[in-house]
């Protein structure tokens, strides 16, 4: 089976008699964080949250539930007929993914492992509740490790900004990689591999920084760095 890395389209086919609320269908549900391991991850800026994803559909006619961010993936979900709960099988198949930024690539790793683990065995069963902030409804999705998905019925709004530029020298890297920030402070910055899992974090004041990643197995990985205005950026590299 292809490994997961990251995820686009979950179309589930279901079975069973529905009790859920009303609330829940025919509303496009956009995702807005995620809570992860006991750390929160901010949906990441996306100018077509259409193509790229974080969305969330319950349809009753036909039934199925869908999500998608990045990467195609299929499976099958059963609705608990009394609870707000529901399963999804293992093994889904994973098609070819859209996002093209290591930012929306690493989010896509972390919301994807909310539903798999990385050699597709699902993390059934999943509870959502749903609440209302003014005209705005909220949906969250729980997984069975206790990981959360938040979304809303509004769309996110697109911040008008350009990202501070990082750059990661040498890449690829064997024991030694350098993070150096043009016009801004890096502060700390944390290391995730493909499944979204963090792996390294490190503090630091200063604009350009070397970092021992000897003890990081080869492969691919994310560096996520914070400057000292709150400014966030993403880039790949690769230990080899």
């Amino acid at each position: 089976m292809k490994k997961l890395f990251i995820l686009l389209v979950l179309l589930c086919t279901t079975s069973g008699v529905f009790a859920q609320d009303p609330q829940l269908f025919d509303t496009t549900w956009y995702v807005t964080s995620i809570d992860l391991d006991g750390t929160n991850y901010t949906t990441p800026p996306i100018n077509d949250p259409i193509k790229v994803g974080g969305i969330v559909r319950f349809l009753q006619n036909p039934d199925f539930f869908s999500t998608y961010f990045c990467d195609d993936l299929l499976c099958i979900a059963v609705y608990d007929p009394n609870e707000n709960k529901f399963d999804i099988e293992d093994n889904p198949m994973v098609l070819n993914g859209l996002c093209n930024s290591a930012e929306l690539s690493l989010f896509g790793s972390q919301y994807n492992s909310l539903f798999y683990d990385d050699i597709g065995m699902n993390k059934s069963p999943f509870t959502y509740n749903l609440s209302a902030n003014g005209s705005e409804i909220l949906l969250s999705i729980t997984n069975s490790e206790g990981n959360t998905a938040y979304y809303s019925n509004q769309p996110l709004s697109t911040p008008d900004f350009q990202p501070q530029s990082v750059q990661l020298f040498p890449n690829p890297a064997q024991g030694q990689l350098t993070v150096a920030a043009k016009n801004a402070t890096i502060t700390h910055s944390r290391v995730f591999n493909v499944q979204g899992q963090k792996v390294m974090q490190l503090n630091f004041q200063q604009n350009e920084q070397p970092i021992d990643i000897s003890s990081l197995q080869l492969g691919v990985y994310f560096l996520k760095a914070e400057s000292d205005t709150g400014q966030q950026f993403t880039a790949k590299f690769v230990k080899k």
